[in-house]
């Protein structure tokens, strides 16, 4: 008898440390998913604010050629600084897309240790989910934009830049 209470409080003991790495980690991922968010936007906007601040003043451009078409693709080295926002908002979107997808499996095991605890009170967990596929998608959508952006012969840039020339020759 004294055993079966024993093996019983091991087991509970162990639930009750699973239910609160779970917990912990739901923590950490919400923090985490809020940094990488800030630091992408960080960095965007640091690159944007540079290219529509440099405008035409940079001429430079780097020729690609192309040997199936036989032709060159000369592209300003300010559109490529914005490859790095293009990769870092595909990849993020991807993280943050899969890590709903398994926080599925997550919240699942902790409904059920809940259960098994007998806790009444949790944290929403669906706050996270919501987060991940919120986030995820806006990510998808800045770096398909930014690849519009890219690939533009006459990008808006250009248009900003023409009309800060004309103000500035006017005066």
């Amino acid at each position: 008898m004294h055993n079966a209470k024993l093996h019983l409080r091991v087991r509970i003991n162990r639930k009750m440390k699973e239910y609160e790495l779970h917990i912990s980690l739901f923590q950490y991922y919400l923090t985490l998913g809020f940094s990488a968010v800030t630091f992408f936007y960080a960095i965007t906007g640091g690159i944007l604010a540079y290219i529509l601040k440099a405008g035409e003043e940079n001429p430079k451009s780097i020729t690609f050629k192309i040997p199936f078409m036989e032709r060159e693709w000369k592209v300003p080295m300010l559109k490529l600084s914005l490859l790095l926002p293009i990769l870092l908002s595909n990849v993020f979107g991807c993280i943050f897309i899969y890590g709903a997808y398994k926080w599925l499996t997550v919240k699942g095991s902790i409904i059920v240790l809940r259960a098994d605890l007998g806790i009444k009170k949790v944290p929403d967990l669906q706050i996270l989910l919501q987060m991940l596929f919120l986030f995820g998608g806006i990510f998808f959508f800045v770096g398909f934009i930014l690849l519009v952006f890219f690939f533009l012969k006459s990008p808006l840039l250009i248009n900003l830049t023409l009309s800060k020339k004309e103000v500035a020759s006017s005066e």
